[in-house]
């Protein structure tokens, strides 16, 4: 079993779709509140936020998107880095992940990490 897709809700729509499409995902549909995305494996949703919706109301921690390998996630770190997105440093967990975090311009936290070694 695996996640196949996850929503989240944004502020704008655009500002997200630019964010997601420079990790490499891809649009496959677009909606006038939706847009889905896909990479290699599974969708995510980007779902303009509702009236009355409150920034900090998210009850998702993060989420995590697997990469190929550490050359991967060490240009995905840069990347991000140059474009001014917040990254944590890349770590080699003791459960044998290697990591980091950044926020996606709705403050959502992610998981960029590869499979253990």
């Amino acid at each position: 079993m695996y996640l196949g897709h996850i929503s989240i809700n944004v502020s704008s729509l655009e500002r997200a779709e630019e964010f997601y499409s420079l990790l490499g995902l891809r649009v496959v549909s677009r909606f006038d509140e939706y847009i889905f995305l896909e990479g290699e494996k599974g969708i995510l949703g980007l779902r303009r936020r509702p009236p009355g919706f409150e920034p900090g109301q998210q009850v998702l921690d993060h989420f995590g998107f697997f990469v190929s390998d550490r050359a991967a996630l060490e240009a995905l770190h840069t990347r991000l880095a140059e474009r001014g997105h917040a990254v944590t440093q890349i770590i080699d967990h003791r459960d044998g992940y290697t990591s980091f975090y950044s926020f996606d311009p709705d403050g959502n936290k992610i998981q960029f990490l590869i499979e253990r070694e």
